[in-house]
């Protein structure tokens, strides 16, 4: 396992690992890909691998980011979805009362 180091950035790393992820799917037949793990952190090397079917379904509602397992952030997001080698996880909401207005 290769540790990366938890600099996070804007959701803009997020963003191009699911765009360079939706190019990759549009190119290949394959019944299953590794994809950029759109964790957020900047220049993330790892990857995860799902089958088509999988990410045809997550990709539907596109409520989540995928993910290697090891890059779920445990305080702020929560995992809808999990597979031998990715997890799709989605920003927790803040508790009413709590920093909410």
């Amino acid at each position: 396992m290769t540790t990366t180091p938890i600099r996070l950035t804007t959701s803009g790393e997020r963003d191009l690992a699911l765009d360079a992820n939706e190019r990759a799917w549009s190119m290949t037949d394959a019944d299953s890909i590794e994809l950029e793990c759109e964790c957020g952190r900047a220049a993330c090397p790892e990857t995860a691998k799902l089958s088509r079917l999988a990410y045809e379904r997550i990709g539907s509602s596109r409520a989540g980011f995928i993910v290697v397992p090891e890059h779920v952030r445990l305080g702020t997001e929560r995992v809808t979805e999990a597979g031998d080698r990715y997890a799709v996880v989605q920003g927790k909401a803040p508790r009413a009362g709590i920093g909410a207005r």
